[in-house]
């Protein structure tokens, strides 16, 4: 029983248990990465998606926004 580390059969070679264990700690930090990454884009602000529209377009959509400003504003009062 006194021989060299551990050796696991993968795949039909002899493999360290030490490269299994870094192996494995690679793995978890992998995914980690993998399921964090992303998501932290922060999305344009109206105005600019705005003015990124087309000029028919955004005209539009101004004149929408302030026709509601002033259906607000007169449920206001």
């Amino acid at each position: 029983m006194a021989g060299g580390p551990q050796t696991y059969i993968v795949g039909g070679a002899k493999v360290p248990s030490r490269y299994l264990a870094v192996g494995s700690l690679l793995a978890w930090v992998g995914l980690y990465k993998l399921a964090t990454a992303g998501g932290n884009k922060a999305e344009a602000p109206v105005a600019q998606q705005i003015k990124t529209l087309d000029k028919d377009e955004g005209d539009f959509v101004s004149k929408f926004m302030a026709e509601l400003e002033k259906d607000d504003k007169a449920k206001a009062h």
